[in-house]
């Protein structure tokens, strides 16, 4: 069984450290949907600011607040198809962990206090490096479920997201090699 630190050495709330574990273990469910940018991101998160909207929840880590969906509304995704995303829903009482298969509902205060949450959390948190993996040299929205889950564990166990152990375990060793024209 593996060992975690604790949420005090881990710098967090009891709250946040249970949210992990069960995101984790649901980002390795196979039901998880992994949300492209573009086509498939607009099937489940295609929310204007003031709508209450029933909808599935996929996994993405790249997405913006403020993209333009498909259909060119904008949208406040809130984040909430990120770690953060999800931690701060699931703080909030929105079941996301069923949310792959069953609809949820979401409000516009979800997304608005999931999008705090996570852009309060960039700078000087214990999450800074396990919602913003600054140091992958490609796009986050390719970073999969499975890598995520990888890295929330290797969070929950040392304190480091270890990003590039993440995805060489998930078969994602290229989002580890930097390239020299950036």
């Amino acid at each position: 069984m593996t060992q975690y630190k604790s949420a005090q050495d881990l710098g967090i709330s009891v709250e946040e450290f249970d949210g992990l574990i069960a995101i984790m273990n649901h980002l390795r469910d196979s039901h998880i949907i992994h949300a492209s940018t573009g086509t498939d991101m607009a099937s489940w998160i295609d929310v204007a600011p003031d709508e209450v909207v029933q909808t599935r929840i996929g996994f993405n880590m790249g997405v913006p607040t403020g993209t333009n969906s498909k259909t060119k509304r904008e949208y406040d995704c809130g984040c909430v198809a990120c770690i953060g995303g999800h931690l701060s829903l699931y703080l909030q009482g929105v079941n996301v962990l069923s949310a792959s298969l069953e609809p949820v509902i979401l409000e516009p205060k979800h997304t608005e206090v999931a999008n705090n949450y996570v852009i309060k959390r960039e700078y000087n948190s214990p999450f800074s490096d396990l919602f913003y993996p600054k140091n992958l040299s490609q796009d986050w929205d390719g970073i999969t479920p499975a890598t995520a889950a990888q890295a929330i564990e290797n969070f929950l166990t040392s304190g480091d997201p270890n990003w590039e152990h993440a995805c060489r375990v998930n078969g994602q060793s290229s989002f580890t090699e930097i390239d020299d024209d950036d």
